[in-house]
């Protein structure tokens, strides 16, 4: 891996941290500002998804879409889940 992909690897490994991190701060704070912190994820995931769709630079829209990714999980994958409204992983799995 070249620089360039380790520092790919680095961005997108800190700011999956910095989500992961902040939705367990979240989590501690109740349940009234997760559904707000869940909205602005869904936002950050669409509005990323349709940027990363409509940009010109290749590599650009790479990482947008990484992000979108990054964030819809937060989304679906945490606070959904989280909040009992989606289940994604099961104990039978």
């Amino acid at each position: 891996m070249g620089r360039k992909g380790l520092k790919c690897l680095l961005l997108i490994l800190l700011i999956f941290v910095a989500t992961y991190m902040s939705l367990v701060a979240v989590y501690r704070l109740g349940t009234i500002p997760t559904p707000i912190i869940g909205f602005l994820l869904l936002i950050l995931g669409i509005g990323f998804l349709f940027r990363s769709k409509n940009i010109s630079d290749e590599q650009k829209g790479n990482y947008y879409g990484i992000f979108s990714g990054i964030f819809l999980w937060g989304f679906l994958g945490e606070i959904m889940e989280h909040l009992g409204i989606l289940e994604m992983a099961s104990s039978n799995m």
